[in-house]
């Protein structure tokens, strides 16, 4: 109630430069889908990392659920395609705050911070890390491009029979008739962030002023 009587703060990313800051967070998609190893069938789990400044998604790993590998995985993929950043804003997750990701970092909302900790991965390249606040999703960017790929991915004439609905009162009315095959699936969310980075570009105005251009 106190968080909402304060008026709400626009917040401008003039300032920063391609990658100079980027976020990461976890994203479970409303999509059934078969394991590649066990063919069982669940619900994948995307990690990806957005640049702020340009709002792009530009590195992500899919698997069945958040984990500290996961994320390395992202990671990895991010410092070979487009180098390494200054900043980073993590979710406060247990995939994120593992000491594999952050040890050694202050101000972690979880495990106890210890001098003898193993170095983690961002602190190892420098990179100077901000913990969103928990159970508080506006303070990651990167949730917006999420509720854009629920519109493009997990509702695409693709998924038809696949696509579970948002909550177990919304389920549609094919709901379980089939589930996508993994590889499938993974290169139907590949398209779709293809599509989504192509439509953005960033004005000198608000992010929502965005716009799609071909």
């Amino acid at each position: 109630a106190l968080r909402r009587s304060i008026p709400s703060q626009r917040r401008s990313v003039e300032n920063l430069h391609a990658m100079e800051a980027v976020n990461i967070d976890g994203h479970k998609f409303d999509v059934f889908v078969k394991h590649p190893e066990t063919g069982k069938v669940i619900r994948p789990v995307m990690v990806a990392l957005q640049d702020i400044r340009s709002s792009k998604v530009l590195a992500w790993r899919i698997g069945d659920t958040e984990s500290a590998a996961l994320a390395r995985l992202a990671f990895a993929d991010l410092f070979r395609d487009w180098g390494i950043p200054r900043h980073c804003l993590l979710d406060n997750g247990r995939g994120f705050a593992s000491k594999w990701i952050t040890g050694g970092a202050k101000s972690r909302f979880r495990f106890k911070i210890k001098e003898e900790e193993p170095t983690g991965l961002l602190t190892a390249l420098g990179i100077e890390i901000h913990w969103a606040l928990p159970y508080r999703g506006q303070s990651k960017p990167i949730e917006r491009a999420f509720r854009d790929l629920c519109d493009t991915i997990s509702r695409h004439p693709a998924t038809e029979g696949a696509y579970t609905g948002p909550n177990p009162m919304a389920k549609p009315a094919n709901y379980g008739q089939r589930a996508m095959e993994w590889e499938a699936f993974v290169a139907h969310v590949n398209a779709g962030i293809a599509a989504h980075n192509a439509c953005l570009l960033y004005t000198s105005d608000a992010a929502d002023d965005m716009q799609c251009v071909d």
